[in-house]
């Protein structure tokens, strides 16, 4: 409920004027010649007075300080002399507009009222104009349209108080005498035609400024976002349109013909908070265009095989210097996002305001990762990764079974590849292998360990798992100690050979290309070579690949970026690294290969190869969830619908493909395989082919862990429905993380959501991570 002082406040208001308007009338009845008499001095004492106070006042019509406390003087002084003149109609007008802009400031709406008061009272009570009651009001009124409040926008109180103004001055000068009135209108009249031409110098120049300007900021925005995304060539082309057109717009601004127009009210402060935005805006954009420049050029390109780190260290001194200026464009930004722009440029504005607030977070992680890529690539001691081929036609839950390795040293940005072979050969080595604490973790979960079988160490949907055993079994197989894994699949090679260009490897007939070298690894070497044979192949595939890398020149970064990137998106690319800052860096990058933590609904579907043969090269997924959540509760009630196909032959092609090693009699070309459910709710029942299933389960990594088993016919279909519920948070919109295993044919997928009265649908191929969220409430 409103306090007292609140209940009051309008009715002390309203009673003050009230007051003055019957202290008026009984003064006018009690001595008739009070308000007739001319009292000159008094009346400029309180026009002086006017412009005194007006002086204090926070109006700033220009934004540059003398010329706005002179606007001030001038509005106050014309207003006051006005009104001593004007018609009692005229102040009851000026007197309305007051009163209605001051609500709710109490001192500044009082005094309105006050004024309001006397000239309603001198209209019922003096019969023709009083100069000395008409100043005072004036003044009074002077001092609250200086002041206005309501409406809440500049524009509005300006037309408020300007509609006041030119009541008063046009009532005045009519009846101001005729000693008065020529000189009154000779001035109004050379500022009207002052003000005239300074306006169409004004629009004659604004055309090509704010056309410039808007050029610049959509094109700085662009290009500040493409340089985030890693896309150099665009950065360049749009920051370097950015400065021409910014550098263009800071001239028309500076332009002698425009220089007038900043003592205009309104117009100076946008002509001075564009002036401060392009200067802010340009000592963004030029080490910008720098950086972007150096990302571009050759300086950074891998040549030979060798990385010049002194090209990447380069990079960092003019994004510092970008993100330095980022604060002052911030302000410039805002303050011109305070003059209320028209509606286009007020949304490159604002645009270029979350392009910045985008900047620098970004740009303080590219310096963050240039500080620990020198050390990664052997800028302080020589570096050595483990190289992990995953083949996906025998798939693990991190992709694929682990079908070939390298281990690459990197000393001083120079890449040597110094071992390759096949996964299974290390098993001939110390195996079993001490798993250490890791043992546990892989226990959880269905299928055979990696403490035998190094081809299953991706037996873990969580990368950095994965990379902590290669770090500790490859010492215990013969390997040298590495620092980091990094992992790759034959799609990966397709990417980098599209860079390079093709391979020889010896035995092979023909060149591998981006184009085939999926299908060779993957399906036709296993149809034409013997698993002797393929253990060399995979080998002299790695070699090959290597050697082309340090006989050539890579194109520029930015189009090796764009070839890598949908690799990292798809999961195909993961990074583990054992020293923290750097696996912090993977993670913050989405690299690492990691299960995200648990924020809401969680669903990954993952397939394991339980025969020793290649046929998920046949295998195809589709996977569909429907859920329902209730936003108040946080109750959720899914079902999960995965359906493989099996579409292998039964027939004609080699064991390595479709047979594997079965003792059981019947027909080839069948799999047996583990359909794993990776979820935060909790399992109801399911359904295999619509009778009902066990499913196995377990906790693991902040989620639950469902799986069944199964043998599938070559050309079937199985289809696997799983029931669950759970609560989430109640009152929290409903998010959904959709994981994924990286398969040869993506999958299709289909989620469902309805929470509370919102829904969403989507249906797409599964090639990267997703998140869903549905505000219910």
């Amino acid at each position: 409920m409103p306090g007292l002082a609140e209940l009051l406040s309008p009715l002390l208001v309203l009673g003050a004027g009230i007051g003055a308007a019957f202290a008026v009338h009984a003064v006018a009845r009690a001595r008739p010649k009070t308000f007739h008499r001319p009292h000159h001095t008094l009346t400029w004492l309180m026009v002086a007075a006017s412009a005194a106070g007006a002086v204090f006042a926070d109006v700033s019509p220009t934004g540059i300080d003398g010329v706005d406390a002179a606007y001030r003087v001038a509005f106050a002084t014309v207003v006051t002399l006005a009104a001593g003149r004007a018609r009692r109609h005229a102040r009851l007008i000026a007197g309305a507009c007051a009163a209605v802009g001051s609500v709710g400031v109490f001192a500044w709406n009082l005094v309105a009222f006050v004024a309001l008061g006397l000239a309603a009272g001198s209209a019922r009570s003096v019969r023709r104009p009083a100069r000395p009651l008409g100043v005072a009001i004036g003044a009074l009124q002077a001092q609250v349209l200086l002041r206005l409040v309501w409406p809440d926008t500049s524009y509005a109180t300006a037309l408020l108080a300007g509609i006041a103004a030119v009541v008063l001055v046009v009532s005045g000068v009519r009846h101001a005498r005729r000693r008065e009135q020529r000189p009154a209108r000779y001035v109004l009249g050379g500022v009207a035609v002052a003000g005239f031409v300074v306006l169409v110098l004004l629009g004659i120049g604004a055309f090509g400024i704010q056309r410039d300007l808007r050029a610049g900021a959509q094109a700085a925005n662009a290009g500040l976002d493409a340089a985030r995304a890693g896309e150099t060539t665009k950065a360049v082309e749009q920051l370097d349109e950015a400065e021409r057109r910014l550098a263009a717009t800071d001239d028309g601004l500076d332009a002698p013909w425009m220089r007038p127009a900043r003592l205009l009210p309104v117009v100076g402060r946008y002509l001075e908070a564009g002036s401060e935005l392009t200067g802010a805006a340009r000592a963004v954009v030029a080490p910008a265009l720098e950086s972007a420049r150096l990302a571009d050029g050759d300086a950074l390109q891998i040549r030979g095989g060798q990385i010049d780190l002194a090209a990447v260290a380069a990079l960092g001194p003019p994004l510092e210097r970008t993100l330095a200026a980022v604060p002052d464009a911030r302000s410039a930004v805002q303050r011109l996002e305070g003059e209320e722009l028209p509606g286009p440029l007020a949304r490159r504005v604002r645009d270029l305001d979350q392009s910045l607030v985008d900047a620098v977070e970004d740009g303080e992680f590219v310096l963050h990762a240039l500080d620990l890529v020198p050390q990664m690539l052997g800028a302080e001691q020589p570096r050595r990764w483990f190289v992990l081929m995953q083949t996906p036609s025998e798939q693990r839950a991190s992709g694929g079974i682990a079908g070939g390795y390298g281990e690459l040293l990197i000393d001083d940005g120079r890449l040597e590849l110094v071992r390759a072979g096949e996964g299974g050969e290390l098993n001939q080595v110390g195996a079993p292998w001490d798993l250490g604490p890791l043992a546990d973790e892989y226990a959880r979960f269905p299928g055979t360990g990696p403490e035998r079988y190094f081809q299953n160490v991706t037996n873990v949907p969580h990368f950095p798992t994965v990379g902590r055993t290669i770090v500790q079994v490859y010492p215990q197989a013969g390997g040298a100690p590495v620092d980091g894994v990094i992992s790759v699949d034959p799609r990966v090679l397709a990417a980098l050979l599209s860079l390079t260009g093709p391979i020889e490897v010896p035995g092979w007939d023909g060149p591998i290309t981006a184009d085939n070298v999926e299908r060779t690894l993957l399906f036709d070497q296993y149809q034409r070579l013997d698993q002797s044979e393929g253990r060399d192949f995979v080998t002299d595939t790695i070699e090959a690949t290597f050697q082309r890398l340090q006989s050539t020149t890579l194109p520029p970064p930015a189009q090796v970026l764009h070839t890598l990137s949908p690799m990292v998106q798809g999961q195909r690319i993961k990074l583990y690294s054992a020293r923290p800052d750097e696996q912090a860096l993977f993670e913050e990058m989405g690299v690492s290969g990691a299960l995200p933590d648990v924020d809401g609904d969680f669903l990954q579907v993952v397939t394991l190869n339980n025969s020793p043969n290649k046929i998920d090269w046949f295998q195809e997924r589709t996977i569909s969830y429907d859920v329902e959540h209730d936003p108040t509760t946080g109750e959720v009630d899914a079902v999960a619908t995965v359906t493989v196909t099996n579409g292998a032959p039964d027939g004609g092609l080699s064991d390595l493909l479709i047979g594997g090693l079965d003792a059981e009699p019947g027909p080839r070309g069948r799999s047996r395989l583990t359909i794993d459910l990776w979820t935060a709710l909790e399992l109801q029942g399911a359904t295999l082919d619509g009778q009902p299933v066990r499913m196995s389960g377990t906790d693991a990594y902040g989620r639950n862990l469902l799986w069944t088993t199964l043998t599938l016919p070559a050309g079937q279909t199985a289809t696997l429905e799983v029931h669950l519920t759970g609560l989430l948070e109640p009152g929290a919109p409903y998010v959904l993380d959709l994981g994924m295993q990286p398969v040869i044919t993506a999958d299709d997928v289909r989620i469902d959501i309805a929470s509370g009265d919102d829904a969403t649908e989507a249906q797409f191929e599964q090639v990267r991570p997703r998140r869903f969220a549905v505000d219910g409430r």
